[in-house]
C-alpha cells in the first residue's frame, strides 16, 4: 500500500535537516538565529534584548535540566535553521513539569514544516527519555494562528488566557494563551 502524501511529504523533507543536541559551541549561530527572529517579530523580546548572556542563560538550563536541539540543513552544521528547547524548574513541587519551552524557525524557513518537525522531536523525546515528565507547557501569543494551530494539531490544550499580556511593537496588546500537552508515557 502506497504511502499517504503527508508522510512522504515529511520523510523529503526530514531528509534534507539533521537534528542535533546544541553544546555550547553552537551559541554564537544561535545568537545569529534569535536576532534573525526577533528582528522578524517571532519573539517576545526584540533583537536588541538577545544578547549573548540571554542564549547561554537557556542553553545551560536546558542542558542541565531539559532538552535543547538544533535543525540545520544536512549540507551545513553550522546553519542554524531551527531550535527548540524546554526544562524543568529543578524543584520537587514542580519535577513532573517541562517548561519554559521555547521554539524558533528561521524566517527564510518558515512555512516549511520545520517546526513541526521540531514540536515531534521534542515530544518524542520526552515520551521516550523522560517518563517522569507528565505535562509540557508553553505560552503563545493569541495573535499568532499558525503557531497555535500547530500546537493544537500536535495534541496541545489551551489551559487559559492571560488577556493582553503581550505588547506588540505597534503598542496594541494581544493575549498570551497557556498551552499544555499531557506525556501519554508519564510512569511515575
Amino acid at each position: 500500500m502506497p504511502k499517504p502524501f503527508r508522510q512522504m511529504q515529511e520523510e523529503i523533507i526530514q531528509s534534507k535537516y539533521v537534528f542535533r543536541t546544541v553544546s555550547t559551541g553552537d551559541i554564537p549561530y544561535l545568537l545569529n538565529l534569535y536576532r534573525q527572529v526577533a528582528l522578524a517579530g517571532g519573539l517576545g523580546r526584540s533583537a536588541d534584548e538577545i544578547n549573548i548572556a540571554y542564549i547561554q542563560d537557556f542553553v545551560t538550563q536546558s542542558q542541565a535540566r531539559g532538552i535543547i536541539l538544533a535543525l540545520h540543513p544536512s549540507s551545513d552544521k553550522n546553519l542554524l535553521v531551527g531550535e527548540i528547547h524546554g526544562y524543568t524548574l529543578g524543584l520537587h513541587t514542580f519535577a513532573h513539569v517541562f517548561e519554559q519551552v521555547t521554539m524558533v524557525v528561521h524566517p527564510d524557513y518558515q512555512g516549511a514544516g520545520l517546526g513541526k518537525l521540531l514540536l515531534n522531536k521534542l515530544q518524542t523525546q520526552i515520551r521516550e527519555n523522560m517518563p517522569a515528565i507528565k505535562k509540557v507547557e508553553l505560552m503563545c501569543f493569541g495573535n499568532n494562528q499558525p503557531a497555535l494551530n500547530l500546537y493544537l494539531h500536535n495534541g496541545f490544550e489551551v489551559e487559559g488566557c492571560r488577556k493582553n499580556r503581550v505588547r506588540l511593537p505597534d503598542g496594541t496588546f494581544t493575549n498570551g494563551l497557556a498551552l499544555g500537552w499531557f506525556n501519554p508515557a508519564y510512569t511515575k
